[in-house]
Formats: C-alpha cells, sequence, structure tokens
C-alpha cells in the first residue's frame, strides 16, 4: 500500500472516530515521507480532539516549518492555542491565517470569536463585516455584529443589525429578545408595543426577558418552562448514580462569576461540621478565581470541560447538593443541571424567577418574594427562608466626607435617585417620577450614566412630558464601592424600579442611609426591595400601587423633616441588623440543606420548607 493509499484508509478512520487506527495510520505515512503536510495536519487535528493539545502543538510546528504559505494550518495552530489557554497567540495564528486567504471564513469566524472573548473589540468588528461581506445573505454576521454594539451600548447599530438578521432568516426569531433588550437599554420605550407582541407569538423568548417585560407569574413560568424542556432537548440522555453514605453533606456552588453573593464568599464557600462545600467556576476572570482560591480549598475550575465533562466531575466528587448561582443569565451553563449530576439541586439568586425546570429541585426564596398560594406558578418546590432570601455583607461604616456640588447637585435641593441600569427604567414608572419632581419644586433626579444614546433618550422623554432637562443629573460609574456608597449618601430618597426592581441596589442604598421606596409587584423580580426594607424594619417605605408609590414620594420630598427621622431611624436600625448579618445567614442556608437532605433521604416530598 503507497502513501496515499495510506492516507485515503487513514481519513477514513479519522472521519468514522476510530481515532486509535487513524493515528496508527498517518504515523505509518510519515514513515514513508516525514514532511507529508497532510499526514501531519490531520495528526494534529485528532490529538486536538483527543485532548492532546501538547502533541497537537508538535505536529503543527512541524508542519509550519516545511510550508507556512496555507492558511489552514495557521488556523489550526490557533484552535490548539485556545485550547492550551493562550488566547494572544491563538489571535496571532488566526490573523495569519486570513491574511493568506482574506476571504478564508473559518479563520474569520475563529477570530472573531477568540477576539471578542480577548474584548478586543474592533478587531472582532473588523472579522464580522468580512463575514459579512462573504456571506451577505447570512443572519448570524449581522446578529454577532449587533451583540457587539449592544455590549458597547452603540444601540442604534444594534437595532439596525438585528433588524437585518431577521431580513436574511425572518425564522430568527429569537433575535426579538435582542431588540427588546435593545430598545430597553436605549430607553426607546415607544418601540417596546410591537416587540412585546412579536415576543407574545414565539416559542423561544428569553425567560429573563420575559421577567423584565411581564409580572404575570404564570406567563414567567410558561416561558421559563419552554426555555428549559429545549435546553434539555438537546442534550445526551445520561442517568447519573448518586452517593448517600457520607459524614458531611457535600454541598457545591456553580456560577461563571459570584457577584450576586454580594462579597459573602467566605460565609458561603466556608465548610462546616455538617458540610463539605465545593466551588465550580467556568468564568473567565482570573481575579474572581484566585480571588475563590484562597477561600476554597475545593475549588473546581470548570471552563475548559464540556457540559458532559463538567456534569461527570460534579458526579464523581459525589455532591448532594448542587445550588446554582446564574439561572439563564448571561454567559450561563444550565445544560449542566439539566443532566442533574447531583440528587439535590437549587436555584438561588442568579435568576429571580423559576426556572420552570424538572432538573432544578428546590429554589431558595423567603415569604415576601413569593405567596403559598403562588407555588404552582414555580416548577421547584420553595425553600422559605427567615427574613430576606438576600445574603449581604456585615455593615461597615462610612466616611461621610462627599460633596454635592462634586456631582453637579445643590444644598437646597431635594434630590431623588435611582441608580438602577437603563434597561429596568420603564416608561410608565419615568412618567410617575417626573410627575413627583413637578409636585416637588426644586427637586431634581439623580440617575447613573447609562451612555450617551440612553442619556439622551431619557432627556427627550422628559422634555416631551413637561419636565426641564436641567432637572435630570446623571453620573459616571465609581469604580471604588466604598465611593459609590458614599455618594449615595448624598441624596434625599431613592425610589426603586418597576417591574423590574432593584436587588443588591436597595442594600446599597440602606447602607448609605438612604430611605428607598418602592412598590411590591406581581412576581419576584419586582418583590426584592420589598423583602429587603421589611428585613430591614423599615415596611413603611413598601408601596403596593403606584399612586400610593407617587404619593408618598411627594410627601416626603415636601416634607425634609420626615425625611430626617426615616434616615435617623435607618441610622439606628443599622447597628445588628439582620439584613447585614451575614454569619447567621450562612447558618440558615446550612439549616435549610439538612433539611431538604434529610427530605431526600426519607422519600419526604414537601411543597415548602420553612426555615425558622
Amino acid at each position: 500500500m503507497d502513501t496515499n493509499q495510506i492516507l485515503i484508509q487513514a481519513q477514513s478512520f479519522q472521519n468514522n472516530k476510530d481515532f486509535e487506527k487513524a493515528v496508527s495510520l498517518y504515523q505509518k505515512a510519515l514513515l514513508f515521507d516525514k514532511n507529508n503536510l497532510f499526514a501531519l495536519n490531520n495528526l494534529a487535528m485528532i490529538y486536538l480532539e483527543q485532548n492532546k493539545p501538547e502533541k497537537a502543538l508538535d505536529c503543527l510546528h512541524r508542519l509550519l516549518k516545511i510550508n507556512n504559505t496555507f492558511p489552514q494550518p495557521w488556523r489550526n495552530l490557533g484552535l490548539v492555542y485556545n485550547r492550551l489557554n493562550q488566547y494572544n497567540k491563538a489571535l496571532k495564528c488566526f490573523q495569519k491565517s486570513v491574511s493568506l486567504d482574506p476571504n478564508y471564513l473559518n479563520g474569520l469566524v475563529d477570530l472573531f470569536l477568540t477576539a471578542n472573548f480577548l474584548a478586543k473589540k474592533e478587531a472582532a468588528k473588523k472579522a464580522l463585516r468580512k463575514i459579512i461581506k462573504i456571506q451577505p445573505n447570512s443572519p448570524y454576521g449581522y446578529y454577532n455584529l449587533g451583540n457587539l454594539y449592544y455590549q458597547e451600548k452603540e444601540y442604534s447599530k444594534a437595532i439596525k443589525c438585528f433588524k437585518k438578521t431577521l431580513e436574511t432568516d425572518k425564522n430568527f426569531t429569537s433575535v426579538y429578545n435582542n431588540l427588546y433588550l435593545c430598545y430597553k437599554k436605549a430607553c426607546l420605550w415607544e418601540k417596546l408595543s410591537d416587540i412585546e407582541k412579536q415576543l407574545e407569538k414565539i416559542s423561544d423568548e428569553d425567560p429573563y426577558v420575559n421577567l423584565i417585560r411581564t409580572e404575570d407569574p404564570e406567563k414567567n413560568y410558561l416561558a421559563a418552562r419552554n426555555f428549559a424542556e429545549k435546553i434539555k432537548k438537546n442534550l445526551p440522555k445520561i442517568r447519573f448514580s448518586y452517593s448517600q453514605n457520607k459524614n458531611k453533606i457535600r454541598v457545591g456552588y456553580i456560577a461563571r462569576d459570584f457577584f450576586v453573593l454580594n462579597n459573602t464568599e467566605k460565609q458561603v464557600f466556608s465548610s462546616t461540621k455538617n458540610l463539605e462545600v465545593f466551588v465550580f467556576y467556568y468564568g473567565e476572570s482570573q481575579k474572581e478565581e484566585k480571588k475563590i482560591k484562597k477561600i476554597s480549598k475545593n475549588f473546581i475550575n470548570l471552563k475548559n470541560q464540556d457540559n458532559l465533562q463538567a456534569a461527570q466531575i460534579i458526579n464523581n466528587l459525589e455532591i448532594n447538593i448542587l445550588v446554582d448561582l446564574a439561572g439563564y443569565t448571561y454567559g450561563a451553563r444550565p445544560e449542566i443541571l439539566a443532566l442533574k449530576p447531583a440528587p439535590i439541586q437549587i436555584t438561588w439568586l442568579g435568576f429571580p424567577g423559576t426556572t420552570g425546570a424538572s432538573f432544578f429541585d428546590y429554589i431558595l426564596a423567603d415569604k415576601t418574594l413569593v405567596k403559598k398560594e403562588e407555588k404552582d406558578f414555580y416548577q421547584e418546590k420553595l425553600i422559605f427562608l427567615p427574613g430576606c432570601y438576600q445574603i449581604n455583607a456585615s455593615f461597615q461604616p462610612i466616611a461621610y466626607d462627599f460633596k454635592r456640588e462634586n456631582f453637579g447637585l445643590k444644598d437646597n435641593q431635594i434630590v431623588f435617585c435611582s441608580f438602577s441600569q437603563s434597561y429596568k427604567f420603564d416608561p410608565v414608572m419615568f412618567k410617575l417620577w417626573i410627575e413627583i419632581l413637578q409636585e416637588v419644586k426644586n427637586s431634581v433626579l439623580w440617575l447613573s450614566d447609562n451612555g450617551k444614546e440612553a442619556n439622551n433618550n431619557i432627556l427627550d422623554f422628559c422634555q416631551k412630558n413637561g419636565l426641564e432637562k436641567s432637572r435630570i443629573i446623571f453620573s459616571s460609574y465609581l469604580p471604588s464601592k466604598t465611593d459609590h456608597l458614599k455618594r449615595l449618601s448624598l441624596a434625599d430618597i431613592a425610589l426603586d424600579t418597576y417591574i423590574f426592581g432593584g436587588h443588591l441596589t436597595i442594600s446599597d442604598y440602606l447602607r448609605a442611609k438612604l430611605p428607598v421606596i418602592t412598590r411590591y409587584g406581581g412576581h419576584l423580580i419586582s418583590r426584592v426591595a420589598a423583602s429587603v426594607l421589611k428585613t430591614y424594619g423599615i415596611p413603611e417605605l413598601i408601596t403596593f400601587s403606584l399612586n400610593e408609590y407617587k404619593n408618598l414620594a411627594i410627601d416626603l420630598g415636601k416634607n425634609p423633616q420626615k425625611i430626617k427621622k426615616i434616615k435617623e431611624k435607618i441610622n439606628t436600625l443599622a447597628r445588628n441588623n439582620p439584613l447585614f448579618d451575614s454569619q447567621n445567614f450562612a447558618k440558615k442556608l446550612e439549616k435549610a440543606y439538612l433539611e431538604v437532605w434529610k427530605n431526600y433521604l426519607q422519600n419526604l416530598n414537601q411543597d415548602i420548607i420553612e426555615i425558622k
């Protein structure tokens, strides 16, 4: 058999995933011709698929020393460097591949993906524009370019790309989710009703989008359930076995980031006499990884594992209770949970609503967030924690050394504020805020800077509704949390958003001794502020209608002495407040885990578990 026949047979084995025979034949071919480019390239790809990147690297380096003028080996070398987490080297390889062939589509796609991962947005956009030029009728180039513009807060450009996506493929209906978020972020509220009509028709509405746009718990549940079923449908059919015999219950937390824990990782991730805690991380932040490794000796990085491999690792570690902190948020991997690697799986904090998923057994909540009679709208069984379901780091004193003039505010003004992101703003609520300002003379509304487009659209909306633009003040993001809290303390009253209310933002207001008015809504995401305020001890700031919300804000705005009294109450309640007792919260969390594990062992089927 000559070399060509050996290579044909080797490729046949490779195509059929019989890698052992393929490798043997490629190596045999190289004995006859050590410089055979085809054998070296294909051998490298097999090694990469077998997760042997070092061997793949050796083959490709040998190949490129012989001939470096073909684009494909450079692209393949980039794939190997990606596997080795050497992303900058990978990017250079993809750039080399498309320099050799500017129309090399696979190289351009990988160039885009790697540049986007490295946050090299201009390089990513350049690659996408080239892809669109080569394939003008493919929706994916427009879709990804739209996402890049969205991330950069260039919403008008993003909207054009998403509309072009639909023009090229009218069945790409999931893009309505992206359009909705663009209009929300840009505060282009007059466009929302048309998009909402489309979202009502399609079967692939993002459950997070559904939570933002409607407080109907039945619709929230159906959207989430539909999403969960699609996830399960695309996964391999596998059934894990579970171990029960341990001295300690093994609890695992899984997420792409731990922002929702609000700097309480030490309390949550520490093992106890009853619990052995593991942390599973699939995010990209080396800083966060380093931080968690200092806290937990049981840290496992799943970033380079596919969903099945990740689930297998979790199951091999015999995790009894797996707690997901991401849900269906950006970058989450619910597919790992859908494979059911642990006998008990719980959703907490990351996704503020039901997951609609049969692969979650419980949701951690509290009795303010979810009423008992609403349990039919939750796929999960309910665990009611005492007080608020949200964990907060201990109260730290703040040095109040900022002045209003530093932020364009005047000492004699009544300053209302809302430091939520613009996608939480709503035209009905914003019009209510305008009415409040019109009633409270010499008042202003202080907002965070949400980008030029959103800011301008907010100002235009105010002007159309009879409010001077000068009464809206924007402030830029402050990277220091301490500085942000100092800044918040300069305001008089915080106004919670609706229907997507504040979460950690509400706790920040209270840390800054700032009263916040909220409207108790119809679903979990619109009730978090009420839960926070009730636990803290100031339920008088919870309202149950928009009219009540408006009247309370006007009353406080017109009576600075009332504001002063509430601020004094917040200050008095700060000492030993249960909302900021993270140590005690961790004990209640442990009690919940012990209870659900006992129920599992005894085969008890309780729809609601209340932790005292």
